[in-house]
């Protein structure tokens, strides 16, 4: 087949014969020797060969060049033809050199093989190869044969065996897998609200524990201290108190005989105001006194479990740090996964989806929506939590779960009811949203090159809207070395080929 190869070929000995032409033949004549020159070295070092044969190239270019012009007077037609006749020889050594290293260096050399001036260049370079200096650098494979066309009435063609794959509707069930954590449904921090020195901590990490049950306890001396000096105030506060009250009787009991002025009652009627606001006062200092002694001692607010425990005894502790983490015992558990966003549409609120906790023994489980987070992560997506419906004894926080999402269709894609799914590798991109797809035709046993109008993607399945029709078989591999008419095989149906 006349090809590129032989295209560079024609053009190098075309430019080699006029610059014989132009030098004449003497120097044409050296530039052979040269060539001589070069290929020995090349031969004798392990430089490329085809390293040598450029720096070749580029030193008889330039010496021609530079002769040419030292020259006073033009060659004879004669010395003309000379030298064009011996220029072809080192063009044609080079491509026969050329064709060589290029077998050896490129993974495809079909290019080369198929050259309608490969046979010739093989002949010569076997001729070459008998020293066997060169094996490593230059092969001569036998030439490929061209293939024949490949036409509908044509039974002398091999089909060629192809990959294929059926159009048939799209099932909109998708499934991801995503791994999260299991965490407790009803989970909470606890501390002290008042600031103290603990003197016992009554649980470890992962007891159990009833409502009201002591957790810990902070030393209540300086507390119970307090608590005096303001039992003290309010004893002295019900003193004045009872004592500003009996004044004022007295003092009501004069205004009445007229002994005393009117400004008088009313200053003790003031006292004994002032008198019972500060016992007020007092005891309500009292009433803090003492919820802050109770609040020495950290009681359970619920039956569950310690699932972290944050402080030792002797620690000092300021009022709102955290104490313990615990988690509610009847409250069940979730999990917490992170949505791509390219999914999280596809996620429905209250939908059951299967999970497997990975705690040794694939529990498996079933999970549903109980929030879709509004605000994606930084990096990551959506958090999403589900809600562990038939958990068992054996499931905890902090476990490892897999959980298989079942996704509605994309949006996008949601209004076509006629929406046919292939592999995505069954078509060739095009413009837009027009790509190809090749059609097998059992009639002909050959392909259709057909124009289909792709309407989305569903993971590894092309979702197709225009032209394939329920039924159609596809090639899904090897599409770029495919053509329109190209007689075929489909892989795995009828006689199978032993030597594919």
């Amino acid at each position: 087949m006349f090809g590129p190869f032989d295209i560079a070929l024609i053009a190098g000995l075309v430019l080699m014969a006029g610059f014989g032409w132009s030098l004449g033949a003497i120097h044409a004549l050296g530039s052979a020797l040269a060539l001589v020159a070069a290929v020995a070295a090349a031969a004798a070092t392990p430089l490329p060969v085809l390293a040598a044969f450029a720096a070749f190239a580029v030193v008889i270019l330039a010496g021609a060049l530079a002769a040419r012009r030292a020259r006073t007077r033009k060659p004879s037609s004669s010395s003309r033809l000379v030298g064009a006749a011996v220029a072809i020889v080192p063009a044609a050594a080079i491509a026969v050199a050329l064709a060589g290293a290029l077998n050896v260096r490129l993974d495809d050399n079909s290019v080369v093989r198929t050259a309608w001036s490969y046979p010739g260049i093989q002949l010569i370079g076997e001729r070459m190869m008998a020293r066997g200096d060169l094996a490593l650098a230059i092969a001569f494979p036998e030439p490929i044969a061209d293939e024949p066309e490949d036409e509908a009435g044509d039974q002398t063609a091999p089909a060629r065996p192809v990959d294929w794959a059926r159009v048939a509707p799209f099932d909109r069930g998708i499934s991801r897998i995503l791994t999260g954590s299991v965490v407790a449904a009803d989970r909470a921090p606890l501390s002290f609200e008042v600031t103290g020195t603990l003197s016992s901590v009554n649980v470890e990490i992962g007891d159990r524990f009833s409502t009201d049950d002591v957790l810990a306890e902070l030393e209540p001396t300086a507390l119970r201290i307090a608590l005096d000096e303001r039992r003290a105030a309010l004893i002295e506060a019900e003193a004045r108190a009872t004592e500003a009250r009996l004044m004022l009787e007295r003092q009501q009991e004069l205004s009445a005989s007229r002994v005393i002025s009117e400004a008088a009652l009313e200053s003790a009627v003031a006292v004994s105001e002032s008198a019972q606001s500060r016992l007020a006062m007092a005891e309500a200092g009292v009433r803090q006194a003492e919820d802050r002694l109770d609040d020495a001692v950290l009681r359970a607010p619920y039956e569950g479990i310690v699932a972290a425990r944050l402080v030792e005894p002797a620690q000092t502790l300021q009022a709102g740090a955290p104490a313990f983490e615990i988690q509610n015992a009847n409250a069940g558990f979730q999990i917490e996964i992170t949505v791509p966003d390219a999914l999280i549409a596809q996620i429905v609120p209250g939908s059951d989806h299967g999970a497997v906790i990975l705690d040794g023994t694939a529990t498996a489980v079933t999970a549903r929506v109980h929030e879709i987070g509004s605000r994606a992560n930084a990096t990551t997506g959506f958090p999403v939590t589900l809600d562990i419906l038939n958990a068992d004894h054996g499931v905890r926080a902090g476990m490892t779960a897999e959980v298989h999402l079942d996704l509605r269709s994309d949006p996008r894609t949601a209004g076509a009811s006629d929406v046919l799914g292939i592999p995505y590798t069954a078509i060739l991109p095009g413009d837009g949203d027009r790509h190809v797809a090749f059609v097998f035709q059992s009639d002909t046993q050959t392909l259709e090159k057909r124009r289909v109008t792709v309407a989305g993607r569903e993971g590894t399945t092309a979702l197709i809207s225009e032209g394939l029709e329920d039924g159609d078989i596809v090639a899904t591999r090897g599409l770029p070395f495919l053509h329109d008419g190209q007689r075929v095989a489909l892989r795995g149906v009828g006689i199978v080929r032993y030597d594919d």
